[in-house]
């Protein structure tokens, strides 16, 4: 690769090197690469991820009988040394509690 010179002007222009055809392909490229980490990263954030449920542990302690209303509406009375676990949010689908009782056998 040579130099070559314009016969009207005189000047002389190198050649050029790069392929236009391997710079579009890279401009294109380099689009989809940004679109693929923008979608990514949205997608990353606004879709929610399954939480772990959380719960509230209520304890009674010996000699008291407790009295509840749940979220649900539903009433309960606890019995001395009982524990309940309850989910701070029922599900559509369930509502279920965990009732712990000590053994009152001597």
């Amino acid at each position: 690769m040579g130099f070559t010179q314009n016969r009207r002007t005189g000047k002389s222009h190198q050649p050029e090197t790069g392929s236009p055809a391997y710079l579009n392909l890279a401009k294109y490229a380099a689009v989809v690469a940004i679109l693929l980490i923008n979608i990514w990263l949205l997608t990353d954030k606004f879709i929610p991820e399954e939480k772990a449920p959380l719960y509230t542990k209520i304890e009674v302690p010996k000699g008291q009988r407790i009295f509840m209303t749940l979220q649900d509406g539903t009433e309960a009375w606890l019995s001395p040394r009982s524990v309940i676990k309850i989910p701070n949010e029922f599900s559509k689908d369930e509502r279920s509690v965990e009732l712990m009782v000590k053994d009152f056998s001597r």
